[in-house]
């Protein structure tokens, strides 16, 4: 993706552009139906850049914390406003957690205006994260942050981007740890899950989401891991001191 940085007023013009063949939008009429859509925009907060077929015109109303990019294609003489896609930043989250909303239109210009546009139904979201912290820093947050939740979809970049190994296996079991002492059960427990998947031979993992689950008053679930864990010590010969609870709510 080539950013231009064009204000969107320049549009009204012919441009040579080489990138990918692009034809700018040079029709009066044209031009015309782009600042009708964009009526309401001060141009100092509006760009544009190209990508493929596509010019996308970007409107930051609110100082990079959302942000809205409309994929604007040529089709004949119509001009198609093929998607609106909107960005949300959360900066003061301890990621940089940023939603971004898909809605296609795939209708003339035209036909509408901005605000009919933002307000139409059919969107499609997905959370992404910045992920400029490491592993030892979100185990250190997550152990002084007793409000600090991380959900599946959190939970899958940072394993995707560190994944699971036995050089930071420790790490994540100390975070599911952390997550389910502060009442967190559900993410402990999916984490655990991934743990033991990739490393099955992990005993404490097998306490650790006995655990999890008894305090998420999933007793079955519970007394299912805590006979695994037992019976994994027995299998490793571990000389491990199996915690007196563990007896006593397998009895229940």
């Amino acid at each position: 993706m080539k950013k231009i940085g064009l204000y969107l007023f320049i549009l009204l013009f012919p441009v040579s552009v080489s990138a990918n063949n692009y034809e700018p939008i040079g029709d009066k009429r044209q031009s015309i139906e782009i600042n009708n859509f964009f009526s309401d925009v001060k141009k100092e907060n509006i760009t544009s850049y190209e990508e493929g077929d596509f010019i996308v015109v970007r409107v930051d109303d609110f100082g990079g914390r959302f942000y809205e990019e409309y994929y604007i294609k040529r089709n004949g003489k119509l001009l198609i406003l093929d998607k609106l896609k909107t960005i949300s930043l959360y900066k003061e989250d301890f990621d940089v957690k940023s939603l971004e909303c898909r809605k296609n239109i795939h209708k003339p210009i035209k036909d509408y205006d901005r605000q009919t546009v933002l307000k139409m139904h059919g969107e499609k979201c997905r959370t992404f994260y910045a992920l400029e912290n490491t592993l030892d820093d979100l185990e250190e947050y997550v152990k002084d942050h007793s409000g600090f939740d991380i959900d599946k979809s959190r939970m899958d970049w940072y394993l995707g981007r560190y994944p699971i190994n036995q050089k930071n296996i420790a790490t994540y079991n100390n975070i599911a740890f952390y997550l389910n002492n502060q009442e967190y059960h559900q993410s402990a427990i999916y984490l655990l899950h991934k743990i033991i998947k990739t490393s099955p031979d992990r005993t404490v993992a097998y306490l650790n989401i006995a655990d999890a689950y008894w305090d998420s008053k999933d007793k079955r679930n519970a007394k299912i891991f805590y006979k695994k864990y037992l019976s994994q010590i027995k299998k490793t010969g571990e000389k491990a001191s199996v915690p007196s609870r563990v007896s006593k709510r397998m009895a229940q």
